[in-house]
């Protein structure tokens, strides 16, 4: 009995239930659809497209992926450059922004172009050095429209899905 008892605390002591350690998550891909309401965009998304938010050690790399990028006036590709991606984030309890400009070639984005890696040590981005185990909520992406025409500075993506 004692043996037993004896095997189950040691058990224990090496397999704690509810320790509190948060599991990692590695990383988030979302969707990215046409916003809900009237933007004053005059572009839209034809195709999949994709936002990323990914982990490794030291950093966090955001990155989009857009594809059939049209202006809805005449239904050719869009070519702009100065376009934004701009993710909304949660960190330590406190609202933050993490925005990047990306180009548009052909109604796409050039992939190898469209990915940032951010330090932990970044104060400017995440208010504070961050440390492994700190937790970010991603709570909104949008690519913003460039250029100067009618729909600069609106926002033509969003995270989100289209129903079927």
């Amino acid at each position: 009995m004692k043996k037993s008892l004896l095997a189950l605390v040691a058990l224990a002591l090496v397999f704690p239930v509810g320790a509190g350690v948060v599991p990692p998550a590695n990383g988030v891909k979302m969707s990215l659809t046409k916003p809900t309401a009237v933007t004053g965009t005059d572009w839209t998304l034809t195709k999949s497209s994709q936002a990323q938010v990914k982990t490794s050690s030291g950093t966090i790399t955001f990155q989009v992926k857009a594809g059939g990028v049209i202006d809805t006036t005449s239904t050719t590709p869009v070519t702009q450059a100065s376009n934004t991606a701009r993710f909304q984030m949660r960190v330590k309890g406190v609202n933050k922004t993490k925005e990047f400009p990306f180009d548009l070639a052909a109604g796409k984005t050039n992939n190898a172009l469209t990915k940032v890696s951010v330090s932990l040590t970044d104060t400017g981005t995440w208010g504070s050095v961050l440390v492994p185990g700190d937790s970010i909520e991603i709570t909104g992406v949008s690519l913003i429209q460039g250029g100067t025409g009618p729909g600069a500075g609106s926002a033509f993506a969003v995270a989100g899905v289209t129903a079927k």
